[in-house]
């Protein structure tokens, strides 16, 4: 009798292990990391090749940085709410001044010189770029003149701004 409750016991024992390693596989497959990756274009918001997201520090930022020539460009608004009000945009002369403490820098909007302290600066960018009904600030331009720091990556887009160390 003993020899016919033994093969039973064994083949209960076998199909327990089966079961317990089968639900043991799909626990590890639910809780450990995964080889598929998220699609950054949708989690940064970038809808055209131009677009640049900000990350202003660890903060995604909802307004976009362009990509112009290979160069960041900040539009207006963002420049003024985040970084500088000291800037200006006279639209009438299409100039971007900045005030600082003792003098007007002034550029002409397209242009890639600038006036500070009555010498004209070159740059190998344009300053400024309008598109449509937006004026765009090149970030190395700004620079100059605000305490930041940026880093640029590549697929997707987006620049990441450092204003506090």
């Amino acid at each position: 009798m003993k020899k016919k409750i033994i093969p039973v016991i064994v083949a209960i024992v076998l199909i327990l292990i089966v079961v317990a390693a089968t639900f043991g596989m799909k626990i590890i497959e639910r809780y450990t990391y995964s080889k598929e990756r998220a699609d950054l274009n949708e989690y940064f918001h970038i809808n055209t090749s131009d677009e640049t997201a900000i990350m202003l520090g660890d903060e995604l930022l909802e307004q976009k940085a362009k990509n112009i020539d290979g160069f960041i460009y900040l539009d207006f608004n963002t420049v003024r709410s985040y970084f500088n009000d000291r800037l200006y945009f006279d639209q009438n002369e299409g100039l971007l001044l900045y005030t600082g403490p003792t003098d007007t820098i002034s550029s002409v909007v397209g242009s890639t010189t600038y006036l500070e302290a009555g010498q004209e600066v070159s740059e190998v960018f344009p300053i400024s770029v309008m598109e449509q009904d937006t004026l765009y600030i090149a970030i190395d331009y700004l620079k100059k003149y605000v305490n930041l720091s940026y880093q640029v990556f590549e697929e997707p887009s987006r620049v990441q701004i450092m204003t506090q160390w």
